[in-house]
């Protein structure tokens, strides 16, 4: 996308189920300072008390505003401004179904004006280094969510699987079944293997083990740790790098 000085702002309407994963793709590869600014509803416009018209009319009052530059990918919904890389889907009913994650809103849309109080922390937009505009497809990435009992058979499936890159949604802090044990024996030059917790503000702790594929997706969800391999692997498929860049995005 060519800067556009006339361009003031960019919105975006979406839909809810997918809007944490467009919004974070978008985060890492938009790269221009031009605010972008999702914006959906929880409410459909044939019920009561439909919230998509205020959603809307807000996510504009954000893009205008002057601190919205430099702030990266963000959500309005429920007259909060969240950034993209936090945003967290909890809810498939209430108008609050995106609250606030540890790190905090970005600012929150008042009738009287719009105030931001913090910073997006991780590197966005222009300070990302992946680079998509000139691909035609991104590498193909796996998720499977483990369970207790999983079949060791589930595994081998995706294992055998013409994907680049395997998520692996585990228990809490990352621990898993005893029918995903295999990766702990994959060699290093495997295809990297991410494991993210489940558990919605999760988080994994701890460092990838030596001469493994093993790679830690820290306090990215799933659905997010998906998206950051499948651009880390347009830029290499060596295992300490792309740990490194699930430490800094």
């Amino acid at each position: 996308m060519d800067e556009q000085p006339n361009l003031t702002c960019i919105i975006i309407t979406h839909g809810t189920d997918t809007m944490e994963e467009t919004a974070f793709f978008l985060n890492l590869t938009h790269k221009v300072q031009t605010p972008i600014v999702m914006v959906g509803s929880m409410r459909s416009s044939n019920e009561i008390s439909a919230d998509g018209p205020a959603n809307l009319i807000n996510a504009v009052r954000v893009g205008i505003s002057p601190e919205a530059i430099g702030k990266g990918v963000m959500v309005v919904l429920n007259d909060n401004i969240s950034a993209a890389r936090d945003l967290l889907k909890m809810n498939n009913r209430r108008v609050d179904a995106f609250p606030a994650t540890e790190r905090g809103f970005l600012g929150f849309v008042d009738p009287e004006r719009v105030s931001f109080y913090r910073y997006p922390t991780n590197p966005h937009t222009v300070n990302s280094e992946f680079d998509v505009y000139s691909l035609n497809s991104l590498p193909l990435v796996d998720i499977i969510q483990d369970y207790a009992g999983i079949a060791p058979e589930v595994l081998s499936y995706f294992l055998k699987r013409p994907n680049q890159g395997l998520v692996i949604s585990s228990f809490a802090g990352g621990r898993m079944s005893k029918g995903m044990s295999a990766i702990n024996k994959l060699p290093e030059g495997y295809k990297p293997i991410v494991i993210a917790s489940s558990i919605k503000s999760g988080r994994v702790m701890g460092t990838n083990p030596e001469n493994s594929s093993i790679v830690i997706a820290n306090d990215l969800p799933p659905n997010k740790a998906r998206i950051l391999l499948m651009l880390a692997l347009t830029q290499t498929s060596d295992i300490a790098t792309i740990q490194a860049y699930f430490q800094k995005y």
